[in-house]
């Protein structure tokens, strides 16, 4: 008889090149698994129909969304408020789909509309004054049409467990948004460039924005059948939470099915800095995020010295990285990394906690270097996660050519080869 570990289907996680459909085209992003490989995992899982599903690190949505189309009862969480907006929003449903469709035969509310412009607003790091304008307008359109509270959501934690409905329409602002400012894309899929001088930000004509938005709106609509979401029960949704303190009891869930945030120098906010733009996110707001996130660049002098928690893997790679060569090793770089791990130790032992005796847990890692050294994540979190009561019961990888290491030319100083591993981590709690 085989293990529960041994009896579920891993198919390679990575997305494929060729262009997703459906949901998954809505909102794509460079760390992510695939909704093919979520959904294989769920069903083979044989979860008893009351059973809770969690992702403390939903991204995307894809984990969520999987858990939605295979008819399970699951939460994800996210910290970072434009995650949970497109995670929630992949959730609409066919109710949602024709209150949507309603709302946008209004065609003459999304054209010629202005909105006030206030001074501080994030996007004019890209847009000129009426543009913001325009796009502020449409905002304030569907918020009306869809009677949410505009204010309440920017200054409120609830604000973020909002009507996927609402979410759908702001997914489609965030597209708008992104399609306009390409000019400041990069070929780093992860940063986004600044306007340096006024003449560079972006001007349109009016009714642009209006125009583009609808359009999208009506393209996700259309797409969005190709997986059919119930909503008789509305068995999952997403919420703002870090995944280091979940809002959830001991014991409480059944299986965890997630991606932990890469220790490859992403920039999680920057990456979603015009999404978080349109959500009012500036500033100090930002900075604050950033410093928040699990594999912040930024140094928070929260955390000077490694945990032996962390376990012996871990402990060699730092102490490696601290008596490296190469520049700021031991200052900038061993800071960020202690920021990490212990980032990531809080998290799984949280996953410990809320998991119940007998449950699983499904983590998709991929290992890294630094300069020519492994960071061999996999080997981690298998020995974090033993010590917060969790059980390696299966470990399979999957070899990938695209890398992050691949954008930058620089890393040839240090390696001759670019390649790196995925690892699906299957564990589970006695």
């Amino acid at each position: 008889m085989q293990s529960p570990a041994q009896s579920l289907t891993i198919i390679n996680p990575k997305r494929k090149r060729t262009r997703p459909q459906g949901r998954q085209d809505w909102y794509s992003f460079y760390a992510s698994f695939s909704l093919p490989f979520a959904r294989e995992i769920i069903a083979s899982a044989q979860l008893r129909p009351a059973a809770l599903v969690v992702d403390p690190w939903n991204g995307t949505g894809t984990s969520t969304l999987a858990v939605a189309l295979n008819g399970r009862r699951g939460i994800g969480f996210d910290l970072n408020p434009a995650m949970v907006v497109v995670g929630q929003a992949k959730l609409v449903d066919h109710g949602d789909l024709a209150a949507i469709e309603t709302i946008l035969r209004s065609s003459s509310k999304w054209r010629r509309r202005i909105a006030a412009l206030e001074k501080d607003d994030p996007l004019l790091v890209w847009f000129s004054d009426d543009a913001v304008s325009e796009i502020r307008a449409v905002e304030k359109c569907f918020c009306d049409l869809s009677s949410y509270s505009r204010n309440e959501g920017r200054n409120g934690h609830k604000a973020w467990f909002m009507h996927a409905q609402v979410a759908f329409f702001y997914l489609s602002l965030f597209r708008v948004v992104r399609t306009m400012i390409a000019p400041f894309l990069s070929s780093n899929p992860t940063w986004v460039r600044d306007a340096k001088r006024d003449k560079q930000r972006i001007r349109v004509r009016q009714g642009t924005v209006g125009t583009m938005f609808r359009t999208i709106c009506q393209r996700m609509a259309s797409s969005a059948s190709i997986e059919q979401v119930d909503g008789r029960a509305r068995r999952a949704r997403v919420d703002l939470a870090a995944a280091e303190s979940l809002p959830l009891g001991d014991g409480s869930v059944d299986f965890v099915l997630a991606s932990p945030p890469y220790c490859t120098r992403i920039d999680y906010a920057i990456a979603t800095k015009p999404e978080l733009a349109v959500l009012g996110f500036g500033g100090e707001r930002l900075r604050n995020l950033r410093h928040a996130l699990t594999g912040t660049l930024t140094v928070n002098g929260s955390v000077r010295s490694p945990s032996k928690e962390w376990g012996p893997t871990c402990l060699r790679f730092l102490d490696i990285l601290r008596n490296h060569p190469s520049k700021a090793s031991e200052t900038y770089y061993l800071r960020t990394h202690l920021q990490y791990f212990s980032s990531i130790a809080q998290s799984v032992s949280e996953i410990g906690r809320v998991m119940r005796a007998g449950g699983r847990c499904v983590l998709v890692v991929q290992d890294s270097y630094y300069k020519n050294i492994r960071n061999d994540l996999a080997s981690i979190f298998g020995e974090i996660a033993q010590l917060s009561g969790l059980n390696l019961d299966r470990r399979q990888d999957f070899e990938l050519s695209r890398t992050m290491a691949r954008i930058n030319p620089r890393t040839k100083k240090y390696r001759c080869q670019h390649t790196a591993v995925e690892s699906v981590l299957c564990f589970s709690k006695s």
